[in-house]
């Protein structure tokens, strides 16, 4: 009979162990996790992708087919490092676009929307594409001021293919440049601002 007596007693005392412990450890990992539109802590012209941080110093700029395409540089030279991004338009003033999500044709994107991928300077990485639109999501958020648009995101997950089912790796990007503002036209190419 003592024995029945003392499993409750037991028992709460082990779950009480269980709740602290639980409480303790799920308590600071929810700081450590950063947030994907958190762009204030990236270094401005640089790209990340799987932990590892490229600098980027020059851009081109095209502005075709109802879209603008973007590219910041570590050089002018083929396969460097870049991140490549497509927007309908330069925006007038801040504001975050959404990953293009209706369709994967350049010429759909709306102007609440945007397109990227990446070159780590060993491969490419892409956004991945369904049968119908793009699974890839994520914000861009776009500073407007002083004559410059800064360009910035965080923590996107792009891949080694563009295809869904051909996806063998997966890792996170962020990136972040400048670009002036002004006399932007087609086939341009300049360096970037701090």
């Amino acid at each position: 009979m003592k024995t029945v007596k003392h499993i409750p007693a037991r028992l709460l005392i082990v779950l009480t162990l269980l709740f602290s412990f639980y409480a303790c450890d799920s308590g600071g990992e929810e700081d450590e996790i950063p947030e994907e539109d958190n762009t204030s802590a990236i270094t401005n012209n640089s790209l990340t992708a799987n932990g590892v941080t490229k600098q980027l110093t020059k851009f081109t700029y095209g502005n075709s087919g109802g879209y603008v395409e973007i590219t910041a540089r570590e050089s002018l030279n083929a396969g460097v490092p870049n991140i490549a991004i497509r927007i309908k338009e330069i925006p007038t003033s801040n504001t975050t676009l959404t990953f293009q999500y209706n369709s994967s044709d350049p010429a759909q994107l709306q102007t609440d929307e945007f397109w990227t991928q990446m070159n780590d300077g060993t491969q490419v990485w892409y956004p991945v594409f369904s049968t119908t639109a793009f699974v890839t999501t994520g914000t861009l958020s776009v500073t407007i001021g002083n004559g410059t648009a800064t360009f910035a995101y965080s923590e996107i997950e792009l891949n080694d293919s563009y295809l869904s089912a051909n996806v063998t790796q997966t890792i996170k990007c962020s990136g972040k440049f400048t670009i002036p503002t002004s006399n932007l036209t087609d086939g341009m190419f300049g360096d970037l601002e701090d």
